[in-house]
């Protein structure tokens, strides 16, 4: 909603203060360069605008106002994740954009999405997301990338100790 986006807005500031983001970024530019401890992230909002048409009904956003519910959406992830996650998730969306909406909701393992659990959370927040059935379909999708993220990394589970033998190292 726009008081959401105001606040968003705020937060780029605040942000821009503590020197996370440079000073010489505004909200609405295609890139934002921003800074942590140990390395310098540019977060690229260069979405396809002719591949999103595909998208366009389903979120029912134009495609400026899809840019905004982004940027607004990774200013709420900052703090809690790396922003090397923000960028991979920003790649993953731009991913999503650029891939027919049918491939997607087919969950095929040769579309490779990095961060499908955040790709989800984004999509729920969209609007109209409760009374969207495609919406719903894609995050649906989503859940199935983590299955088959999670199904396709060979862990192999440790075999610990018996619990006994942790008190013996004290």
């Amino acid at each position: 909603d726009p008081a959401t986006i105001q606040e968003a807005r705020d937060l780029f500031v605040e942000y821009q203060l503590a020197g996370i983001i440079k000073t010489g970024c505004s909200f609405d530019d295609p890139i934002w360069y921003t800074t942590d401890e140990y390395a310098n992230v540019g977060l690229h909002f260069s979405f396809n605008r002719f591949s999103y048409e595909a998208y366009s009904s389903l979120f029912s956003l134009s495609f400026n106002d899809f840019l905004v519910h982004v940027k607004a959406f990774l200013l709420s992830l900052f703090g809690r994740l790396a922003l090397s996650t923000l960028q991979s998730l920003l790649l993953d969306l731009r991913h999503i954009v650029d891939t027919e909406p049918s491939r997607i909701f087919a969950a095929s393992e040769e579309i490779n999405i990095s961060c499908p659990n955040h790709c989800g959370e984004f999509f729920l927040m969209l609007p109209n997301a409760e009374e969207s059935q495609d919406i719903n379909r894609l995050i649906d999708a989503m859940e199935s990338y983590v299955d088959i993220n999670f199904g396709s990394q060979k862990c192999v589970q440790r075999t610990l100790a018996s619990f006994e033998t942790y008190f013996l190292f004290d």
